[in-house]
């Protein structure tokens, strides 16, 4: 089910260092420029555990915040998201004041709950009211669990924040137990502090921030020592890269060598044996097909072995026929070099029952044609 709809909650203090510390230069540049005293308030807007809200167009709804869910609200809620003085009825923004706007964010842990935290940055027009309740306008997916007096369910995922909520807790109760403002300060520009950078040291690894905190991507692209750390880094992944793949290119002309010579194996096994099984196959043909005379039959299996080969595994019994009608041609060209006729069959006319050659002149079989039979 995917439905728009808002909740709230509460948590402790800030520190005014860390806040500041979360709000993007530019965007701190940029208000500056029209509020010489600007005032930000870090909210906790949503945390692992149980929310109640209302849910647009069904009623009041028990939600289920997982870690990831939490993450992901963190990911999705936007630098100068708007921010409200209460809810309406279908989260729209038409005939509401815009208050301020969300400048940071951040993920922090309390009390062993992953909580996201918005900084948010006060109109002056608006900094007398107390608003100490934050709550979210959501348009996210859940999954029904439950259904009692109320619906129970779990968030699966977010799509968008389209807005932020502030509210009075004498009038409004927040639906995270637990998210009323963290801190407030009112940054002040009268007077310029300086610090060293042995100081300025001290305060970053003391609060632990990374580089990335402090500074944009721009300028630590442009440091020195991050370029040459970089490089480093990108060569010997490059060469780890190449290794890999001159390793892997090995392993597959192996493995590529060894299917080839499986497969010779495997044809060479295969034509071996079908050629044996085709022994067999000949004489069942010649002796049930064809029925061939013995003489036929010995001139056909005639270095059979040698001359019979194998094209195509599948036609054997097809080939075997072509190679018995090449044999019986071949026979009856023999025949007739010695001058004796044969038939189409291949069979010596004559030489049947009747044992008497057709061509008694050219049949050297007859002592009286051949001087070298004695008479």
């Amino acid at each position: 089910m995917n439905k728009s709809f808002h909740f709230t909650g509460i948590i402790h203090e800030m520190a005014q260092e860390e806040i500041i510390g979360l709000i993007d230069p530019d965007k701190l540049a940029e208000i500056r420029g029209y509020d010489t005293h600007p005032q930000f308030r870090a909210y906790s807007i949503g945390h692992e555990g149980e929310s109640s809200g209302s849910l647009v167009g069904i009623g009041t709804v028990i939600k289920r915040w997982v870690k990831a869910m939490i993450q992901e609200l963190s990911d999705k809620i936007a630098i100068g998201t708007k921010v409200f003085s209460g809810h309406n009825k279908d989260n729209s923004h038409e005939g509401r004041t815009v208050i301020g706007e969300l400048v940071g964010k951040t993920l922090k842990t309390i009390k062993d709950k992953l909580h996201t935290i918005g900084i948010l940055y006060i109109k002056p027009e608006h900094r007398d009211l107390k608003l100490d309740v934050s709550s979210i306008e959501a348009d996210a997916e859940f999954v029904i669990t439950g259904a009692g007096k109320v619906l129970n369910a779990d968030v699966v995922k977010i799509n968008k924040i389209p807005g932020i909520a502030l509210a009075n807790s004498m009038f409004s109760t927040p639906g995270f137990p637990g998210a009323t403002l963290q801190a407030q300060i009112q940054e002040l520009t009268d007077k310029e502090i300086k610090m060293t950078v042995d100081e300025v040291k001290a305060i970053i690894k003391q609060e632990g921030f990374l580089p990335s905190e402090l500074f944009g991507k721009e300028e630590l692209i442009i440091d020195p020592t991050i370029t040459e750390i970089t490089r480093d880094r990108n060569k010997n992944e490059y060469q780890a890269r190449k290794r890999n793949q001159e390793e892997f290119t090995q392993i597959e002309k192996d493995y590529k060598k060894k299917i080839e010579e499986l497969e010779g194996s495997l044809k060479a096994e295969k034509s071996t044996r079908l050629k044996i099984e085709s022994v067999d196959k000949l004489k069942s043909k010649m002796e049930n097909g064809r029925k061939l005379d013995e003489k036929q039959k010995r001139f056909v299996q005639l270095d059979f072995d040698k001359k019979f080969s194998i094209v195509d595994p599948e036609k054997v019994d097809d080939e075997l026929d072509k190679y018995i009608d090449s044999r019986i041609d071949e026979f009856k060209k023999f025949n007739e070099l010695l001058g004796l006729k044969t038939d189409d069959t291949g069979d010596v006319q004559g030489v049947g029952e009747a044992k008497r050659p057709l061509n008694l002149a050219n049949d050297y079989t007859n002592p009286e044609v051949n001087d070298l039979i004695p008479k």
